[in-house]
């Protein structure tokens, strides 16, 4: 497929010179470069992630740091104001999260 977009042309240069020493056209130069940042940006999402995971499981969150916010809740009901006063929300393991 091909996409026409417009590039500075110090930019283009670079990506030229660059892609000339690996041996490759411009073309595929930039489409490995650009697979290459989204596989690494999704590598840091997911490690990310991982990392929240990992500091609920050292320090879970407790039922109190909710408690003070309760009354600043805008309740649909009086019902749903019930129903959040039984909920236990901590996450205490990555099973509880997902």
């Amino acid at each position: 497929m091909s996409v026409v977009i417009e590039l500075d042309e110090k930019l283009l240069a670079e990506i030229d010179a660059v892609a000339k020493d690996f041996n490759k056209n411009r073309s595929q130069y930039i489409n490995e470069s650009l697979q290459d940042d989204f596989l690494r940006k999704k590598r840091n999402d997911a490690e990310k992630v991982k990392r929240f995971i990992e500091s609920y499981e050292k320090m879970p969150q407790q039922n109190e740091e909710f408690e003070i916010w309760h009354d600043e809740q805008v309740w649909e009901d009086e019902r749903s104001k019930a129903m959040f006063a039984t909920t236990n929300l901590s996450f205490r393991t990555k099973k509880d999260l997902f």
